[in-house]
């Protein structure tokens, strides 16, 4: 036996010129060496989210590693710098920066190859890049589910401080203090300590849940597709939040539900407004208002509560929020979800 590792499952393994070994562990995210001598060393440490899933070495000695939470390929030099980041199907890039300083580039990933179907419950999850220009380090990612499909080639813009990426609705990524992170679900340094510290979602025509129109579409491909299998108070029994509702959707286009893409839009949107939860740690100041019926300081006021505090836990915690009415919180506590 050549050497006996603890349990760290290594996925892949090379040889180099000299005679030494190198493979890298998925648990860890290390890539190890041992020398031909017995030495052992530590090459490279992959950022988290990027375990590892393959390994192949080049005619230079670099080494390219597939992980896939990242959904791309880690490109590493054999004295252990990372060299490279290279994602599936990307738009253009976009460059922010404070005047000459603290350059950003923004990149948004289609996270799937090109000839891969936008619509559907297989649709892609586009993830937004933030790259440093001159190390090309991922400084920070959306989550993985955050973004619906969009185009294959669509492209951020940058305006006043803040990141926005259209798919079916605008999704806005603003900028704020480092202290002020908390739990959000997207938190990235930039070279000035400042961070992402949230987003917000304003949904557009596609699928603008207060279009009677399309409301009124997803009703009827509901009751179409889905009342034949299920009495509508069954299939409504339960109360999800709209990422809830989509993957139910999903679930029964996969079971048999025929649905087109735009159907699949209509229908998540009509549950979503008539029978869904609000997600109070990512929702927008207007849809808290909208689906609560709070005020426009009192929507405010829960935002800004959990820019300072983090996530809210409970319906104690959301009712104790100042500034916000505890009996409308309990009026609507059905209505209300802290997590999708």
């Amino acid at each position: 036996m050549l050497e006996e590792l603890p349990p760290v499952y290594p996925n892949g393994i090379v040889a180099e010129p000299d005679g030494s070994i190198v493979w890298v562990e998925s648990y860890t995210r290390r890539v190890v060496r041992r020398r031909a001598e017995g030495a052992i060393e530590i090459v490279h440490e992959l950022p988290e989210q990027h375990v590892p899933d393959g390994f192949k070495i080049d005619a230079d000695g670099n080494f390219w590693i597939t992980t896939f939470s990242s959904g791309g390929i880690d490109v590493v030099s054999k004295d252990g710098r990372a060299m490279d980041f290279v994602l599936q199907n990307p738009g253009p890039p976009v460059v922010s920066s404070n005047g000459s300083q603290d350059a950003i580039v923004w990149v948004l990933d289609e996270n799937a190859r090109r000839s891969a179907l936008l619509t559907g419950p297989k649709a892609p999850h586009p993830v937004l890049y933030a790259i440093d220009p001159t190390t090309l380090k991922v400084l920070w990612k959306s989550d993985p589910d955050l973004l619906q499909a969009s185009g294959k080639y669509n492209s951020p813009t940058i305006a006043d401080g803040n990141v926005y990426v259209g798919t079916d609705r605008i999704v806005a990524f603003g900028t704020g203090s480092a202290q002020s992170r908390g739990s959000r679900e997207a938190t990235a340094p930039s070279h000035s300590q400042s961070s992402m510290t949230g987003s917000a979602t304003v949904p557009v025509a596609a699928g603008n849940q207060s279009d009677g129109l399309s409301e009124a579409k997803g009703k009827a491909a509901f009751e179409r597709d889905c009342v034949g299998c299920h009495q509508i108070e069954v299939a409504t029994r339960s109360r999800y939040t709209e990422t809830g509702w989509r993957q139910m959707v999903n679930t029964m286009v996969e079971r048999g539900a025929e649905l087109s893409g735009p159907e699949i839009v209509e229908v998540t949107a009509y549950l979503s407004r008539n029978f869904g939860k609000v997600n109070v740690n990512k929702a927008a100041a207007a849809q808290l208002e909208e689906a609560l019926g709070l005020t426009e300081q009192e929507a405010q006021a829960i935002v800004s509560y959990r820019g300072q505090n983090g996530d809210i836990k409970s319906l104690d915690q959301l009712k104790s929020v100042p500034g916000v009415s505890p009996d409308k919180i309990q009026a609507k506590a059905e209505a209300i979800a802290f997590s999708d």
